[in-house]
C-alpha cells in the first residue's frame, strides 16, 4: 500500500471536506483506489470548448491521472471553440495514445446557466464523445472510462476519483 504523501494533490480538498468520522475510511479507500488503478487500464475522455486558458493545466492533470494507471489512453471532443482550444489539443503530445475530434456544431455558448437548451446541447456533445469512445478500436482494452469536463477552472480531485474506484460500482 502507498503512503499518504504519495497521492496528495494540490486540489483544494478543504473546499469539499470529509466528515471527521469518515476521514479514516476515506483515506483507506483512496489508497485502495490507487492500488486498483495501478493494475488497471483506463480511457480518460473529456469535453472542452473555449478553454485556452485552463486547457494546458487540465491536460497536464489528466496525464498525471493517467500515470496512476497501468495503461491509459485519451479521447477528447471539442466543439465550437473560437479561441485556440482546438490547436492546443492537436499539438498536445501525451505519453498515452490520444484521439481528438473537433467539430463545429453551431451550439450557442450558454455559460453557467440552467436552461433546457444548454442541457440538450451538453447531452449531444456527451453523446458524441461516448460514440468516439465506443467506435474507437479499444475492444475490451480498458477496465475504466473516466469522463471529465476539461474546461474547469479548479481542476478535479485525484483523491475523489481514486476513492470512487474503491467501490464496486460504476462511478
Amino acid at each position: 500500500m502507498r503512503s499518504l504523501k504519495w497521492w496528495t494533490s494540490q486540489f483544494p480538498e478543504s473546499l469539499y471536506p470529509v466528515s471527521p468520522e469518515n476521514q479514516r475510511d476515506y483515506i483507506e479507500r483512496t489508497l485502495i483506489g490507487f492500488d486498483i488503478a495501478s493494475n488497471s487500464s483506463v480511457i480518460i475522455a473529456g469535453l472542452v470548448r473555449d478553454a485556452e486558458k485552463t486547457l494546458p493545466y487540465n491536460l497536464s492533470r489528466i496525464e498525471r491521472l493517467g500515470a496512476f494507471f497501468l495503461d491509459c489512453q485519451f479521447c477528447v471532443f471539442e466543439n465550437d471553440s473560437v479561441d485556440s482550444t482546438a490547436d492546443i489539443l492537436f499539438n498536445w503530445n501525451p505519453d498515452g495514445e490520444k484521439r481528438v475530434l473537433s467539430q463545429k456544431l453551431g451550439f450557442l455558448k450558454h455559460g453557467s446557466v440552467r436552461t433546457e437548451q444548454r442541457v440538450s446541447d451538453m447531452a449531444k456533445a456527451r453523446t458524441r464523445l461516448q460514440t468516439m469512445v465506443s467506435e474507437a478500436d479499444y475492444g475490451n482494452w480498458s477496465n475504466y472510462v473516466i469522463l471529465l469536463d476539461l474546461d474547469l477552472d479548479g481542476g478535479f480531485s485525484y483523491e475523489g476519483i481514486m476513492n470512487s474506484l474503491s467501490y464496486d460500482f460504476d462511478a
